[in-house]
């Protein structure tokens, strides 16, 4: 149970409160936007201007920070730049699953075809998977078969993600 007041600084009257429950540690920092926005809408401020941050599991904010940097960059097609804070956001967190994972697919993607070189992170990736959240964990070991061309194995990892899980 999580819960949040506003109190006046001179009579200590609470102006405005909210409250929020998270199952887990992976829903806290949702909850916690939750009641930013809420006490935000009491007092009659508006949104604050914020980065847009990935949704994966890691336990370093600096880490997210550069692995959702990252991925905007990999998205553009700039995967020696991606690369570069992926590896970055590993060594913030070596226990970031996908940010390993991420370093794997951007050094595949400069095509930079030698298994040797990628596959190391994407094995620690899948070692890693069982930290990260149930999509995380599909997306790791779907991928971790993909890099080592073992479309068999893949496929139906992808295939099992996307459906439960379709955005």
């Amino acid at each position: 149970l999580l819960s949040v007041r506003l109190l006046d600084a001179a009579t200590g009257a609470v102006l405005a409160g909210a409250t929020g429950t998270a199952e887990d540690r992976v829903k806290l920092v949702e909850v916690l936007r939750q009641l930013s926005e809420s006490m935000r809408a009491k007092i009659g401020g508006g949104a604050p201007a914020r980065e847009v941050l990935d949704r994966v599991t890691t336990e370093s904010l600096q880490a997210l920070k550069l692995y959702s940097d990252g991925h905007a960059l990999g998205r553009q097609g700039n995967w020696a730049a991606a690369e570069l804070l992926f590896r970055e956001g590993v060594r913030h967190d070596p226990n970031f699953a996908t940010a390993h994972l991420f370093v794997a697919w951007a050094i595949r993607n400069q095509r930079r075809e030698a298994t040797a070189e990628y596959l190391p992170f994407a094995r620690r990736a899948l070692e890693l998977a069982g930290n990260a959240t149930e999509e995380e964990s599909l997306f790791i070991r779907a991928s971790y078969h993909s890099l080592n061309k073992e479309t068999k194995e893949a496929s139906p990892r992808h295939e099992a993600r996307v459906k439960r899980y379709p955005h």
